[in-house]
């Protein structure tokens, strides 16, 4: 019955960030989405200095690696992709992103509370309104929602977990693909100083 529900409250919310993932194109309303464009065409294959710091530049590379991908494939069907695509893309970036930040928040849950907390915390952030929206915008704030809770997530194993290590790198891994995606995750280091304090404490205290 749980695994039914918790397959539902996936399919219901991944299908609210991807549904009408296309809207209003081509017209944006949305400074960001085209401000991203500009900075994703500076870039060059010999020079990917993106000039522009307001974001992180992961999100402006993984753009540009899928517009290069897109021009790529269409050059092999001998077409060539309407600027919308790009937008598209964007989008559905986006909206992936929100659909797996649903699944780890759900993991998170159930790892440090119970089932029940990790169902409700998923249906919560399924019917989230500001969450659903922001999937459907090519802008940073759903990655860097994603890349947070994953550093927090691997910050928590790190202290709970007997394989040290492997949250250790996790853990800061997360947490510098946060940064890449904006620099307001800068907090997250307080987070992982305080969960290597606590993984030292814990490992101190079981010898």
């Amino acid at each position: 019955m749980k695994r039914a529900f918790l397959f539902f409250l996936l399919i219901f919310g991944v299908s609210l960030r991807f549904y009408g993932v296309d809207w209003s194109l081509p017209n944006l309303f949305h400074p960001d989405e085209t401000r991203l464009l500009y900075a994703v065409n500076d870039l060059e294959p010999n020079h990917w200095n993106p000039k522009f710091f307001a974001y992180g530049s992961l999100p402006i590379y993984l753009l540009k690696i899928a517009q290069l991908s897109a021009e790529t494939a269409a050059q092999w069907l001998g077409k060539r992709p309407p600027r919308v695509d790009f937008f598209l893309t964007g989008r559905m970036i986006s909206a992936l992103f929100g659909s797996l930040t649903l699944l780890l928040l759900y993991r998170f849950g159930k790892r440090f509370f119970s089932e029940r907390v990790g169902l409700l915390s998923l249906a919560f952030l399924s019917l989230t309104v500001l969450h659903i929206q922001l999937s459907h915008f090519l802008t940073v704030d759903v990655m860097l929602t994603f890349f947070v809770l994953l550093a927090v997530y691997c910050a928590a194993r790190l202290v709970e977990s007997p394989d040290k290590f492997r949250f250790s790198v996790l853990s800061g891994a997360a947490t510098g693909l946060a940064l890449a995606t904006k620099v307001s995750a800068a907090p997250l280091f307080g987070v992982l100083a305080l969960a290597h304090l606590l993984a030292l404490f814990a490992s101190r205290q079981a010898a």
